[in-house]
């Protein structure tokens, strides 16, 4: 009867040309196997010596430092599944830890990431501090999937407050500035701003609308934060916007003095100089961002008492909780200018 030959894969084998005795180490690892070659006994050592590698080399592959894990967090599918100003973010954020990359993540604990946390909210801003802890929420997650750290760390910890004398960011423009705006933008720059003051949209989503969102009636497109498919109607007034602007080549709908896409930097900081201009004049005041004018639109659906889920779905929200935030401040406003009229009108004593 002829044998078949069994060949095994991650073996070296030696014979001894005195005795004719075969000698086997395992190559990954350098052990040499005791047992007689091709004996029951030599496939179960040979077994047992493959899982205690394979253990082993899982366990290397676990992250043990703050900066592996972040490494380990940027190159994971959770990130890639980021928006793209979001990951920009989170890179921004974490590349600030770098003093402290080195850190075990062992030690890494509630009371270590409070003190970040008030060093952070002291150095920089509430803000800052606040957006770091989500961030670090986000990798200490995934260090928990990993087995690298037995809880997130960062899970519940108490945010900063934001300071109540602090200017309110993004606020809503009033009627006059939107006007002066608009008024004193070239037609380049007139056409996104005008955008953002009747839709809504976010800058991110402003500079990448393309020509091919318009259509039958209705300006379509999925948002860069959430990718939420929005349809918004396209309004005698946004007709007469997309109308007036100047012709170019580019794919979106807007496009720059050189007749290019606008980038996000690039809208910011044309109208940085024009709100400058204007503020200068007298003509607006402090704290206009292009990102207010969602705020504004929001707040002026809410005045108009469209619903919360109405409001959301229209700037592209996933959840009403901003939508009833405006909501209650147009609630509040109603209430004013009712106590205001009632005052006005009381007959006097």
């Amino acid at each position: 009867m002829t044998g078949s030959v069994v060949r095994i894969k991650g073996l070296q084998r030696f014979r001894n040309p005195k005795t004719g005795r075969i000698y086997c180490y395992h190559r990954a690892t350098g052990k040499r196997l005791r047992a007689e070659f091709g004996s029951p006994e030599f496939f179960t050592e040979l077994a047992g010596i493959e899982s205690a590698h394979q253990q082993q080399e899982k366990s290397e592959r676990v992250p043990r430092t703050l900066g592996q894990m972040i490494r380990a967090y940027t190159e994971s599918a959770h990130f890639r599944e980021l928006a793209p100003r979001t990951r920009k973010d989170y890179v921004g954020l974490l590349s600030g830890l770098t003093a402290i990359s080195a850190m075990p993540l062992a030690a890494i604990d509630r009371p270590f990431l409070a003190r970040l946390r008030d060093d952070q909210a002291e150095s920089r801003s509430w803000h800052h501090a606040n957006y770091l802890l989500l961030t670090l929420s986000a990798v200490f997650k995934l260090a928990e999937e990993y087995g690298a750290m037995a809880s997130n760390p960062a899970f519940r910890l108490a945010k900063i407050k934001r300071p109540k004398d602090l200017r309110q960011a993004n606020r809503p423009w009033t009627a006059e500035e939107r006007v002066a705006v608009l008024d004193a933008a070239p037609p380049h720059v007139r056409l996104p701003l005008a955008i953002g003051a009747i839709t809504g949209m976010r800058i991110a989503d402003i500079v990448a609308l393309p020509k091919t969102a318009c259509r039958d009636g209705w300006l379509q497109h999925e948002t860069a934060k959430r990718k939420v498919e929005i349809c918004l109607p396209i309004t005698d007034e946004l007709r007469a916007e997309i109308l007036r602007a100047p012709a170019h080549n580019a794919i979106t709908l807007c496009a720059n003095s050189r007749g290019r896409p606008w980038t996000e930097y690039g809208l910011r900081c044309v109208f940085s100089r024009l709100r400058d201009e204007l503020k200068q004049a007298g003509k607006v005041g402090d704290g206009l961002t292009i990102h207010g004018l969602r705020h504004t639109v929001a707040s002026q659906l809410a005045e108009h008492d469209v619903s919360e889920r109405g409001i959301a779905t229209w700037l592209g929200q996933k959840t009403s909780a901003m939508a009833r935030h405006y909501s209650a401040r147009a609630d509040k406003k109603k209430h004013m200018e009712a106590t205001i009229l009632k005052l006005k009108t009381k007959p006097k004593a």
